[in-house]
């Protein structure tokens, strides 16, 4: 005998014809393999239409062919109408893009050929993963979206993926790091190390690949860390989450230990020998990838001869070797901020081609004739062997640039007088300048960020940088002539930049305008003259930043293609890369292809094929200034954890719909704030170029104070809160900006860093004992040790109320909350209020004290001595509506929790004896609520009475305000439900609602 569930009896609804006619086919189309009749129908769809009505129905959709009649008078899916629904997508194309999954587990298939993405649903996705690429079957859905699913995968972004180790019995999981990735990947015990724990950090290697969402990748541990983490381990993370392997194959590493290092005398004698001419390298101090020399020599007609000496990487790397293959997967070196991962391995990246001093190297070289205009008047193109004499950091060559003494001062300051030309000329044609310092972190021992400077670009920086220029443009002409001069069509990877997007251009000349800078643009020709002369108008004043940050933003990204259409920024009719073959494959090739052409021997690399590697290439420089950007981001939040709570002043530097980004003046972090974490009603304009509340407006550049609300370095997250500026107690402190090192400061702290770093090997250094040599440039202020001594008015009482906090404690220690933070590992206790409580006051109520993941927080043990003093919109909103009034803070539960929904029952029923004493303790003459589920939690416990709603509304939007009494023992106070000042609801619309509780 089975019971009757409670309330079966309860009749549904009565379905209108139209919407029956829905309900059943949804039930059959769900359930293809089920029998319904009239009768089942009613009963599972839980109706009180009558059995002739939807018989009526049934028969109606026999007849459209939707259903089929089954035996014994029921009904069943027909499959027909399944196969007519899918043949509506019999127009579905194909296209190829790359997946950007979503942390949802679906995702969107981004495709060059279409201006929409693609979205694909998880189970439609055949095991593909975030940046994988794919073929789509694609088609447009309702409301003109494209909506598809994978026929295969084309490429996979990585075999190798970081995570956590979950260990079993007889299996495990590897866990990934990577939030985008929504699958785990199996591992049989076969494949795990015999020292590994639950919960360590492990590189795995796929070994078997998922072919749908309902099987798991198999794969098998390759690097185990152990479970202590690290910043070593978050730098790989990094690397590993982008798509780049952390080491090398045997089989290449085998390839490149056979490498022969000699440089042989039968090879120079088929090069043209330059060992004899002055050469040396200028490179950053820490620099060991030596990839390119200058050599310069007086010949006898007056003129210069300078060489732009290259290493010849294509000697060492053969075309198909295992080494190529691993260079052409990679592509790229990739820069971290505290590491370099090679493109090519260290015998041959560090040793073999790097032009290290005083030593033979082989080399590809660009040998132009100058005369002392600057103008070139021959060039040579060819294989060399040079023997570099010196080798310079850029703080050496510019102190002999800028003091005309020491070894090849004479040689710098010539080079440096052409390159000034060369840049001139550049200039001249419409090459347009964007500068912008660079940020680098001082790092100790074990990676940690111990201080910020800036590092700006001088003479020595842009001598380098002009003649590498040079060589790039004119290799890049040379094969870009060829066609008209050979007839034959010479493919070639160019480096190419295309035109700005004119309708950005137009509303950055908007926002230029207001700040002063007026220009007509009506053709992107216009663009660079117009952006020129602003740039150099607002040079040294205080937008000259924000203005150039925004100017690049209207830019295309440089890219690498066989298609030359230009270099738009640099003003270069062709232009290609030649000279970093040690860190760029695209180089690499440009070697290949130069050296065919000029051997003669008639080889020609397939355009197809090229292009398709220049997509590639392309493709993983983005993954690597990625990596690089995350690194920096990782750093920065490492930096700001041990600020959190102070104040600082900054620059608005991003606006999006979620809120905006802030640069910080005095370390050059950025964070967010969101837009609820401001001090009034903040919204972004249609170009995010500014935000607007009713009383003020921020542009982009404007400086804002701020304080810092919290520093994740995993999630690399850094939020920050706007503070009112019209409030004098958020003024930051003073502090010192980030400074430029000098060339001697730089010098000598690149020296004390290298010797801080072997010794730290043997010997880690004191902590809080500064190194010697390093000048500390201080850009945070160090925190005061010890309490703050505030003196406050009001000689607060909290004696009685700190005497429930015993209670409070035992509640919970039963209560559900408590287990969940010990499931998340977070310190999550409670508190009974944030301020001091203040008789004859209102209380602002709110539901529960908030908790984050990554903070710990102590059970409160006595209250604060300091009454509670709202800031920006909620103190405008009690000025306005309680003029006078004293002001207090308490809790409907003092439990803490990420949210309130994370409260259960049992949490509420512990918490209201405790609500109950405080109210009774305080007697407020008046209580405020901004929590949306308070009314709906005091109303069920029976503590509200003459409750009253309305409905308010305003240019077509509705919020719910309410009143009432609350009632708890003999007393019985006034409250009002009202919305949150700081909430993103229009301002008339919550002044309303206001006006009706309040007045």
């Amino acid at each position: 005998m089975t019971k009757k569930k409670k309330g079966s009896n309860k009749k549904g609804k009565n379905l209108p014809v139209h919407l029956l006619e829905k309900k059943i086919i949804d039930l059959f189309s769900k359930q293809i393999t089920s029998r319904f009749d009239a009768k089942g129908i009613i009963g599972k769809l839980r109706i009180s239409n009558s059995k002739d009505s939807v018989q009526h129905t049934l028969d109606k959709l026999v007849e459209k062919g939707k259903i089929e009649k089954a035996s014994r008078g029921k009904y069943k899916w027909n499959k027909a109408a399944k196969t007519a629904k899918k043949d509506k997508r019999n127009n579905a194309q194909t296209t190829i893009g790359r997946v950007d999954a979503t942390r949802s587990g679906s995702a969107y298939i981004i495709s060059e050929d279409l201006e929409q993405d693609i979205f694909v649903p998880a189970h439609k996705l055949m095991g593909a993963l975030n940046g994988d690429t794919v073929e789509v079957s694609w088609y447009m859905a309702r409301k003109d979206k494209p909506e598809g699913q994978v026929i295969q995968v084309l490429e996979r972004k990585s075999e190798n993926f970081i995570g956590t180790l979950s260990l079993s019995d007889k299996f495990a999981f590897v866990i990934p790091d990577n939030p985008n990735m929504q699958t785990d990947i199996f591992v049989p015990l076969k494949y795990v190390p015999k020292e590994a724990e639950d919960g360590a950090k492990v590189v795995v290697t796929i070994v078997k690949w998922a072919t749908d969402n309902k099987n798991n990748p198999e794969g098998k541990v390759t690097t185990y860390f152990g479970t202590e983490g690290g910043n070593d381990i978050e730098m790989k993370s990094i690397l590993i989450q982008k798509g780049f392997n952390l080491t090398f194959p045997p089989e290449v590493l085998k390839e490149n230990a056979a490498i022969d290092t000699e440089v042989k005398q039968s090879e120079i004698d088929k090069r043209r020998d330059m060992r004899a001419i002055t050469t040396f390298t200028i490179d950053p101090a820490t620099a060991k990838d030596f990839d390119d020399a200058l050599s310069i020599e007086l010949l006898e007609n007056g003129n210069y001869e300078i060489g732009i000496h290259i290493a010849d990487v294509g000697h060492y790397v053969l075309p198909g070797s295992e080494l190529d293959k691993e260079a052409a997967r990679r592509t790229t070196s990739v820069y971290l901020v505290d590491r370099v991962l090679p493109m090519l391995p260290e015998k041959l990246s560090n040793g073999v081609c790097s032009l290290r001093p005083n030593e033979e190297k082989l080399t590809f070289s660009a040998v132009f004739e100058m005369n002392k205009q600057g103008s070139i008047i021959n060039e040579w193109f060819g294989k060399t062997a040079i023997y570099s004499d010196r080798r310079f950091t850029y703080e050496e060559a510019q102190e002999r640039i800028e003091s005309g003494e020491g070894d090849y001062a004479q040689e710098l300051q010539l080079l440096n007088g052409l390159a000034y030309k060369l840049r001139a000329q550049r200039f001249k044609k419409g090459a347009i300048n964007f500068e912008s310092p660079e940020v680098r972190f001082k790092l100790d021992e074990n990676g940690v960020p111990l201080e910020v400077y800036l590092k700006t670009r001088k003479d020595a920086h842009m001598l380098v940088e002009d003649f590498m220029l040079l060589a790039n443009r004119r290799v890049g002409a040379l094969m870009d002539g060829l066609h008209e001069k050979t007839g034959i069509q010479w493919p070639m990877v160019y480096r190419i930049h295309d035109e700005p997007d004119m309708e950005r251009v137009h509303n950055f000349t908007d926002f230029a305008a207001q700040m002063g800078y007026k220009m007509k643009i009506e053709s992107p020709e216009q663009v660079k003259k117009a952006f020129g002369k602003m740039l150099k108008e607002a040079e040294g004043k205080p937008e000259a930043d924000i203005l150039q940050q925004l100017a690049i933003r209207t830019m295309a990204k440089a890219v690498y293609s066989t298609n030359n259409i230009g270099h738009y920024g640099l003003g270069f009719a062709t232009y290609s890369h030649f000279t970093s073959p040690i860190r760029r494959y695209a180089d690499v090739l440009g070697h290949r292809i130069l050296f065919d052409y000029l051997s003669d021997n008639n080889k020609r690399m397939n355009a197809q094929k090229l292009e398709e590697l220049c997509k590639h290439i392309s493709k993983k420089e983005r993954d690597a200034m990625e990596a690089e950007r995350e690194s920096v981001k990782y750093k920065q939040a490492e930096f700001l954890e041990n600020h959190v709570g102070e104040k600082f002043e900054g620059t608005i530097s991003g606006i999006t719909d979620h809120g905006i980004y802030v640069s910080i003046k005095a370390n050059f972090c950025e964070g967010m704030i969101r837009y609820e974490k401001m001090f009034d009603d903040f919204s972004p304009d249609e170009h995010h170029f500014q935000i607007k509340s009713p009383s003020i407006t921020y542009r982009m550049g404007d400086n804002v104070w701020v304080s810092v609300l919290g520093a994740n370095k995993f999630k690399r997250q850094v939020d920050l809160e706007l503070l009112d500026p019209e409030d004098e107690a958020n003024r930051p402190p003073v502090r010192e900006e980030v400074k430029e090192l000098t060339f001697a400061e730089q010098e000598v702290a690149n020296k004390a860093q290298e010797v801080a770093s072997e010794v730290a090997k043997e010997a880690p250094a004191p902590k809080n004992e500064p190194k010697k040599g390093i000048k500390r440039v201080k850009v945070v202020q160090e925190p005061k040790k010890g309490r703050k001594n505030v003196q406050s008015t009001y000689n607060a009482k909290n004696e009685p109320f700190e005497a429930l906090l015993p209670d409070v404690q035992k509640a919970f220690n039963k209560s559900h909350i408590k287990n969940i933070a010990k499931q998340k590992n977070a310190k999550w206790r409670y508190e009974i209020a944030p301020s001091a409580p203040m008789p004859d006051s209102v209380l602002l109520l709110h539901f529960n004290p908030e908790a984050a993941l990554n903070k710990g927080y102590r059970g409160q043990k006595l209250i604060s001595k300091h009454p509670f003093k709202p800031q920006g919109s909620t103190k405008t909103f009690f000025k306005t509506y309680f003029p006078q009034e004293r002001l207090s803070e308490g809790y409907l539960s003092p439990f803490r929790s990420l949210d309130d929904k994370q409260l259960s029952k049992k949490d509420i029923e512990l918490s209201l004896p405790i609500f109950e004493a405080f109210i009774q303790l305080l007697k407020p003459k008046k209580i405020v609520s901004f929590s949306v589920p308070m009314v709906e939690t005091l109303q069920k416990n029976n503590y509200l009475s003459n409750l009253e709603e309305e409905e308010v509304t305003d240019q077509g939007r509705t919020v719910i305000t309410s009143r009432g009494i609350l009632n708890v023992g003999e007393l019985k106070i006034p409250i009002y439900f009202v919305p949150r000042p700081s909430s993103r609801l229009l301002k008339g619309l919550k002044t309303l609602a206001w006006e009706w509780a309040l007045t």
